[in-house]
């Protein structure tokens, strides 16, 4: 996937792209392959590292994340995959950058909602 490309505007383009997807397009209109591809693109891109070409991936993906929590509704029933996620968010809390952790605590209260 696009989203851990190495070059760097590919990346930035692709999870960009992901936030709008989840944004407009309801779950059923995709099969839970392309769901689970998408919400491991965006917990694999969100982290509390402050080298700067992890800080512009990370907000975009915490960003997108926030639209892509009905799409994560089964990977919320398998345990390891559910706490893989939340430890990718509760990381991100810790971030020194304060959209990410604005971004990541909005992504845990839709999850509670």
């Amino acid at each position: 996937m696009n989203a851990e490309h190495t070059i760097y505007n590919v990346r930035l383009a692709s999870l960009t792209t992901l936030g709008y997807i989840c944004e407009e397009l309801n779950p059923e209109d995709l099969n839970s392959g392309l769901k689970n591809n998408i919400i491991i693109a965006l917990t694999n891109n969100i982290s509390n590292s402050l080298n700067p070409e992890d800080i512009e991936p990370c907000r975009l993906a915490s960003k997108a994340f926030i639209y892509s929590v009905p799409y994560a509704s089964q990977n919320f029933r398998v345990e390891n995959e559910r706490n893989f996620i939340m430890e990718r968010l509760f990381l991100a809390c810790t971030h020194q950058n304060e959209e990410i952790v604005e971004n990541a605590l909005h992504c845990i209260r839709e999850i509670m909602t």
